[in-house]
């Protein structure tokens, strides 16, 4: 049953949350012109879906696990970013078309991964601070 609550208190601003965080990536040079759109709509769906399991998860275990998972998406977010960044200055020194596509459609992914696990990093806060 406390599963069930914490879905009811948390799925209705799922879709809230992704797109306030993802908001704030929107328009900076971590999105490409070409795959912006696709981008921010499929990392949308993936961090709800991502998110409602997560808490589903973790209103099941106590509070150390929700810093556990605190840690974990954090680590993720971090290694996605930086993952952006290098495959955003590898696609800028890329001779050859096929060269290009590929870092580009890997810097895409590395946004998608750092969009969809930045929304858990906020999920897995707040469910530490409530959880006793």
């Amino acid at each position: 049953m406390k599963i069930f609550a914490t879905l009811i208190r948390f799925t209705p601003t799922a879709l809230s949350w992704v797109a306030a965080w993802q908001g704030i990536f929107r328009g900076t040079e971590l999105v490409h012109s070409q795959w912006a759109e696709s981008a921010l709509a499929t990392s949308a769906a993936l961090a709800c879906v991502l998110t409602v399991v997560v808490i589903a998860c973790l209103s099941a275990l106590g509070r150390k696990a929700a810093f556990i998972s605190l840690a974990l998406f954090v680590v993720l977010s971090i290694a996605a970013l930086v993952f952006c960044f290098r495959f955003r200055s590898e696609l800028l020194a890329a001779p050859d078309m096929a060269g290009q596509e590929y870092y580009k459609a890997m810097w895409k992914w590395s946004l998608i991964a750092m969009l969809t696990f930045v929304p858990q990093i906020i999920a897995s806060a707040i469910e530490a601070i409530v959880r006793k």
